[in-house]
């Protein structure tokens, strides 16, 4: 049987695109895959095993995922430098969606918070001492995110302006509403800053721990696993 497999050549472009745009090969791996619908002829499919998302180097167009709108997308590309092209293209709609937190799982480590609430507690008033706790803690956050290249200007007054409605809320709500506030407002910047999946899953780990140090083991942040 005919097959259009790749070249070692172009198979070593595609290799030096992958380096080109950040990514590591071994991350990568060839595939057989059979061309159009049924019985196709083989050809090369390129798989990103830690997400699964593919570029197919088929007879007379290419096939990949991620696309720019959609999860599939084929475009024609009837020869050799028409189908290399596309591959950093792909290479940046992977990485846009390798690099992107995962929200709704964030949203529902907020669920899991909000139902930790302990009745031996109640909403109850902050003291003067938790209060300027709660002052220490803010301001380890300000210092944390700044080691995240914050950006200057409107963001950074922005997100500043947030942390400081922590502070004038402990002053106005129990501890049961201001945790919630808290975890909101966490939540918020990291989207806000559109942190990576590893910087949400670090700052959720670390406002966490000063959330437990806080107000120990009563209201906690869920650490990511």
């Amino acid at each position: 049987m005919r097959d259009h497999f790749l070249l070692r050549s172009q198979m070593n472009e595609v290799f030096r695109e992958i380096q080109k745009a950040g990514f590591d090969p071994v991350q990568f791996t060839w595939e057989e895959h059979h061309a159009g619908e049924g019985e196709g002829l083989p050809v090369h499919r390129l798989v990103h095993q830690p997400s699964g998302f593919f570029f197919t180097f088929d007879i007379n167009d290419v096939t990949y995922s991620p696309g720019y709108e959609a999860r599939v997308e084929t475009l024609e590309a009837r020869d050799w430098l028409s189908k290399l092209s596309k591959v950093p293209v792909w290479l940046r709609h992977l990485k846009r969606e390798t690099d992107a937190p995962d929200l709704w799982s964030t949203l529902s480590q907020e669920k899991e918070l909000l139902t930790t609430e302990s009745s031996d507690v109640g909403n109850t008033p902050f003291t003067t001492v938790e209060r300027d706790r709660i002052t220490l803690v803010v301001n380890e956050i300000r210092a944390y995110l700044i080691t995240t290249d914050i950006p200057s200007g409107e963001t950074f007054r922005s997100v500043n302006a947030k942390l400081d409605y922590l502070l004038d809320a402990s002053i106005r709500l129990g501890r049961i509403h201001w945790k919630d506030i808290f975890v909101s407002t966490v939540i918020g910047i990291a989207v806000q800053l559109s942190l990576s999946g590893d910087q949400t899953h670090e700052f959720l780990r670390f406002t966490g721990q000063l959330l437990r140090q806080l107000l120990g083991p009563v209201l906690t942040l869920p650490t990511p696993p």
